[in-house]
């Protein structure tokens, strides 16, 4: 197999669940942000939006917006909302999707995809978190504060947390299938 810096760390890139009380610093996070805008997109719409949840204010709002615990068996005993402390990452990025758009879905997955593999390339963790993307402003009450999250007219479709890493020489990565491939 070929490898190289790109290969290498697209490998490495883990689901951190633990963080140092290091701040991101504006310059990581902008390199983060940016690496997103450059994902492939339907017919280069970029309409995706990428919200930065890092102070008390805007987690407090964000958490008010998750409503309450749906009746889903999948939620079992989790406590609600789930991840409310971020796994102790200092941000979460919430990346949102123009709903008239044609096939935002695609772009902005990979969006998210992009800022994960930027963020692991400059030594910063990430973590997915279905919980935000999937239950945000479900009812009149959770929507109070949606168009101050994100744009009107658009959708939450993923959110992750970002920051360093409590462990940085720990490598999490699990074993990867093999027989996943099929060629014809």
């Amino acid at each position: 197999m070929i490898t190289n810096e790109t290969i290498k760390n697209i490998m490495e890139r883990y689901s951190c669940r633990e963080y140092s009380n290091d701040p991101v610093t504006d310059e990581e996070l902008e390199t983060v942000l940016e690496a997103g805008k450059y994902a492939p997109n339907a017919k280069n719409n970029q309409a995706w939006h990428f919200t930065v949840i890092k102070t008390s204010e805007g987690r407090e709002k964000v958490l008010s917006s998750i409503g309450p615990k749906p009746d889903d068996p999948m939620l079992g005993d989790l406590p609600w909302p789930p991840d409310a402390d971020y796994r102790g990452a200092p941000l979460m990025i919430l990346v949102s999707g123009d709903e008239s758009a044609r096939f935002v879905e695609d772009g902005v997955f990979i969006a998210a995809g992009y800022m994960m593999l930027a963020a692991q390339s400059i030594g910063l963790g990430t973590v997915w978190s279905t919980s935000f993307s999937k239950y945000l402003f479900r009812d009149d009450e959770s929507r109070r504060y949606k168009n101050e999250i994100m744009p009107e007219g658009y959708r939450p479709y993923v959110a992750f947390f970002l920051g360093h890493p409590a462990d940085p020489k720990a490598t999490q990565q699990k074993p990867r299938k093999d027989n996943v491939s099929r060629y014809l």
